[in-house]
């Protein structure tokens, strides 16, 4: 699991970094890093228990497969095109908040170890 100081370091890190000569592309990277980052120390902030991340994480990613496999059953004698009723589907069910939640779980959960 993911260290809170760690995430508060390298966020003061990225902060701190003199971006003058960084291309607008690794300044939007950083920015997203920071809010990420962000997140995870909000989250951690609350002294969740790593059974408790684990336990979440299950439950994200059986509602995210659960949402994918009624995808087809939504789609029949729907118009439109496949790409375009998916679209709606995940729009319908929050999917990009649910992605969201289990990419934040993930890495919360991640051995901290190897960084």
């Amino acid at each position: 699991m993911k260290k809170l100081q760690d995430l508060i370091d390298e966020r003061r890190q990225i902060l701190n970094a003199d971006r003058r000569f960084g291309s607008p592309k690794e300044d939007r990277e950083a920015e997203a890093r920071v809010t990420f980052l962000t997140t995870c120390i909000n989250y951690l902030n609350t002294e969740p228990t790593a059974e408790l991340l684990a336990r979440e994480l299950s439950m994200i990613e059986t509602k995210i497969e659960a949402i994918e496999r009624r995808l087809p059953e939504y789609s029949r004698g729907r118009q439109g095109g496949a790409e375009y009723l998916k679209k709606q589907w995940y729009k319908q069910n929050n999917m990009s908040h649910l992605q969201a939640q289990r990419k934040t779980l993930k890495f919360l959960t991640e051995d901290s170890t190897g960084c």
